[in-house]
Formats: C-alpha cells, sequence, structure tokens
C-alpha cells in the first residue's frame, strides 16, 4: 500500500472494528431470518392473492395472530425485503396518515 493510500484510509481503533465487525454479523442474519419468517407467514402468496398494493395492516388482519404490533412488525419485514428487491413499495398520503403500500409479487 502506498503512503497516499495510507494517508487516505480511515483508521479504527480495535473497539469501533469489532462494533463494525459485530454489526456485520447482524446484519449478516437478518435477511435470512426475515425471508424464513415469511415464507412460513405465506407473505408472498398473500400479497400475490392482493392482485394489486396492500398494505401491512392488509396482510396483518389475514394472519392467524392477536398481535396489536403484527401490522408494524410487518412492515419492518416488508422495509428489509424491500432494501433487498424482494418486494417494491410506494407511500400514499390520505388525510389521516401515510400508509406503505406492497405491490403484488409476481
Amino acid at each position: 500500500m502506498s503512503s497516499l493510500e495510507q494517508q487516505l484510509k480511515p483508521s479504527l481503533s480495535e473497539e469501533e472494528e469489532a462494533c463494525v465487525y459485530a454489526m456485520q454479523l447482524a446484519c449478516s442474519q437478518m435477511l435470512p431470518a426475515v425471508l424464513n419468517a415469511a415464507v412460513e407467514l405465506e407473505l408472498f402468496e398473500i400479497i400475490a392473492d392482493a392482485g394489486s398494493w396492500i398494505s401491512a395492516a392488509d396482510i396483518a388482519s389475514k394472519l392467524p395472530t392477536q398481535n396489536p404490533d403484527a401490522a408494524s412488525m410487518l412492515g419492518r419485514m416488508m422495509d428489509l425485503l424491500t432494501s433487498h428487491s424482494f418486494l417494491d413499495n410506494k407511500v400514499v398520503r390520505t388525510s389521516l396518515h401515510a400508509s406503505r403500500l406492497i405491490p403484488r409479487v409476481s
């Protein structure tokens, strides 16, 4: 490595490097876990059956759960799946609030 490259490369302390490594490990396990949960909950089938845009709240209403936080949890799962291009989404503004909609999966 040239001296210029060494000067431009940010130096991290051991603690910072350990923190970055821990974050990489956590993130590398997140996508497979969310994908597995989506398959087990048959989320892709629910989205495909909707035929068009569907909200996380609508998906949650089709699941056999009484968890009041289900829609919020599904929304976070859908965000991760969207960030990895498994899904796409759009935001629809209503007079009361914004609702994120998930499109049909082909």
